[in-house]
């Protein structure tokens, strides 16, 4: 009979993982809110990646911090300070539950990265 293997992923994996799946949900020409926060990070470097590529063109950030603010431009993020009607937000929310059982839950439409 064959083992079963587990890996726990680190936190920061975890964080990564939620950033990545949330910016699924962005589409070329977006302005998208760009919250603060550890997992926001990891959703402004994908999307930079994904810009960088051509997979997705045409975004404007939205940062509610200066260091958001710091690292979308870095990644040649637009940015705006004015919302539009062309306006859509991701919202990546950790859900802590009783024995540290974590959900991530990922809600396109509300809240921001």
């Amino acid at each position: 009979m064959a083992k079963s293997t587990t890996v726990a992923l680190s936190q920061d994996e975890l964080k990564k993982q939620a950033a990545h799946k949330a910016v699924e949900y962005a589409k070329s020409g977006m302005v998208l809110g760009l919250g603060t926060g550890s997992t926001t990070a990891f959703a402004i470097d994908r999307i930079g990646e994904l810009m960088k590529n051509g997979e997705l063109k045409d975004i404007i950030g939205v940062p509610t911090s200066i260091k958001s603010y710091e690292q979308a431009s870095g990644k040649h993020v637009d940015i705006s300070a004015s919302l539009g009607s062309n306006f859509h937000s991701i919202a990546v929310v950790h859900v802590c539950c009783p024995a540290n059982y974590q959900h991530t839950l990922v809600w396109p439409e509300i809240g921001f990265v």
